[in-house]
């Protein structure tokens, strides 16, 4: 484990760049002063790197620039650039790379037509930098690579599996290792280190005096997540070098960006502007471990018997069985949005009582209309039952029952309902605290997972102002307000980012009235022919917490 000092400056050096002077169509700012974590790659020969910091420190534009570098320098050199997915990658990374290293012009743009069509940018002298996304696995494991670099690191899509599968591609030939006997890449001869190698000298590949001969590296960059993270856990167990990036060394970095950053709540703040690795005192939810709770739930539905069910692909027998379970009961749960973030978060519940997220919608700044075909495609493919929704805003809820009106046959027009919140208050009353104390005991039982892979819209906007992109983000920020004292209270903080939060305490809440219930009573009028989940007598419910019980004992082998 190492930790670098945090400043130093280190100017480019063009030398030995692989471009003619007819490459460089245009002149460009050649002399341009990386300073802090960015300028240490060049300075730095370990195998993982955590380059992290507030938002605005200019890590992503750095690290880019570093893979543009080794690219010009070294003609066989091949780089992997990963985000999320591919899509993600096309707002961000391309959009720094291509406005702000290369230029109109560039010999790295004359193939692939926009910047949507690019998944690669091969250099004049044979250098190549290759983009994925992690949902495009077989452009990640289909070759070798000499530098990987995963963006936006921290995302709940980057685990620590994807991350030890990339590390496996690091097998590549195109850098030769600065501290080896042949740091050209060539002997006294003028031989080719490769070519010895291929013709089975240096076993091990290392030099005579032991060390590697070529220099393979793996690069996190992200902002800071919660303390429990595993790339900070990483990085504590000794198994990372960190550089951390300040506001400092951007000289870009307005104080106007800087206020913005002042201005978010919370943990937000302590992350965005400050840097650290916190989770959020007084956390709400704090049973929820998403290492636990986090999984790849897949829906399916058989069309000729209305059977409804989820496979959990992290559940997985001595046999390799997946874990299937038929699912009793789907329904989504809305907050509304449209300058702040709105939310549609879709459940469905087992026999066991075992709540899975089927998908998730969440986005800032789209209509009202945006939303209702959301909806809509929700009730079309997972047979919703009910759809509770925030009850501040009777009018919405009207306006979507007018627009879903009959659907696939069935009428469904009645569909949209006011979320319960009295039920989902505490005894007392005040705020939402029964909603929140039940969505903990569930995390806390293992009653409710979320799903890794159901985010079905992503927002490059909040992407960009760095605030939460899927509920899962917004659970480490999600806290407790305090008295004047510091004492903690029983309400959520004002101004908590709380859209996804809320839309899944209403689909849980509903839930969870509809299983206490001790009469056969049911809330809602449901479309004729829809299966209803119902516990209804004590029976029942005595034979299903022996089903939960049985499910219990066997998920330990899962």
């Amino acid at each position: 484990m190492t930790q670098i000092p945090e400043s130093i400056a280190a100017p480019l050096d063009d030398e030995d760049s692989g471009f003619t002077a007819s490459d460089l169509l245009e002149p460009i700012d050649r002399q341009h002063t990386l300073r802090g974590a960015v300028a240490l790659l060049f300075q730095t020969y370990d195998s993982e790197i955590l380059i992290d910091g507030p938002a605005g420190t200019g890590k992503t534009f750095g690290v880019v620039r570093y893979c543009d570098y080794l690219c010009r320098k070294y003609p066989q050199a091949r780089i992997l650039w990963v985000r999320e997915t591919l899509q993600s990658m096309r707002e961000s990374v391309q959009q720094i790379y291509e406005d702000h290293v290369l230029w109109p012009g560039h010999p790295c743009l004359s193939k692939g037509g926009s910047r949507s069509g690019r998944s690669e940018y091969i250099y004049p002298n044979g250098a190549m930098i290759v983009l994925a996304g992690l949902d495009t696995p077989e452009r990640l494991m289909s070759t070798e690579f000499d530098i990987i670099v995963v963006f936006e690191a921290t995302n709940p899509h980057v685990r620590e599996k994807a991350w030890t599968l990339l590390t496996t591609r690091m097998r590549g030939t195109g850098i030769p290792h600065p501290e080896c006997r042949y740091p050209d890449g060539v002997d006294e001869d003028g031989t080719s280190i490769r070519q010895r190698m291929a013709a089975g000298e240096f076993p091990g590949g290392e030099d005579e005096d032991g060390h590697p001969l070529f220099f393979r590296r793996a690069i996190a960059d992200c902002n800071p997540d919660d303390e429990m993270h595993w790339l900070w856990r990483r990085f504590k167990a000794g198994h990372m070098t960190r550089l951390r990036s300040l506001h400092v060394d951007n000289p870009t970095c307005t104080n106007d960006y800087l206020a913005k950053l002042d201005a978010l709540p919370g943990v937000w703040r302590q992350r965005m502007k400050e840097g650290l690795w916190v989770q959020a005192e007084g956390a709400i939810w704090s049973t929820f471990q998403a290492s636990r709770h986090e999984v790849d739930i897949e829906f399916q539905f058989e069309a000729l018997t209305g059977r409804r069910f989820v496979r959990v692909s992290d559940w997985v027998d001595d046999a390799g069985n997946i874990a299937e379970m038929p699912l009793s009961a789907v329904i989504a749960g809305v907050d509304w949005g449209h300058s702040q973030p709105g939310s549609l978060q879709v459940f469905g519940v087992t026999p066991e009582r075992r709540c899975f997220q089927l998908a998730e919608y969440y986005a800032a700044g789209k209509g009202i209309d945006w939303w209702a075909e959301r909806i809509a495609e929700a009730v079309d493919e997972f047979h919703l039952e009910v759809i509770r929704c925030d009850p501040s805003r009777p009018d919405l809820i009207e306006h979507m029952n007018k627009h879903l009106g009959p659907r696939q046959g069935r009428e469904v027009g009645g569909i949209c309902q006011p979320a319960n919140n009295k039920r989902a208050s505490s005894k007392t009353g005040v705020g939402d605290m029964g909603g929140l104390d039940a969505v903990r005991e569930a995390f806390r039982k293992d009653a409710l997972f979320l799903n890794r892979n159901g985010l079905r819209h992503f927002d490059t906007t909040l992407d960009a102002a760095h605030l939460p992109t899927r509920v899962r983000m917004e659970i480490g920020g999600y806290v407790f307000d305090r008295d004047k004292d510091g004492k903690l209270l029983e309400i959520p903080v004002k101004n908590a980012i709380d859209h996804g939060c809320d839309a899944v305490r209403y689909c849980y809440m509903d839930l969870f009235d509809r299983n206490v219930q001790r009469d056969a009573t049911v809330r809602f009028t449901p479309p004729e022919g829809t299966v209803v989940y119902h516990v209804g007598t004590l029976e029942e419910r005595m034979r299903l917490k022996k089903l939960a019980e049985r499910s219990a004992r066997r998920r330990l082998t899962w």
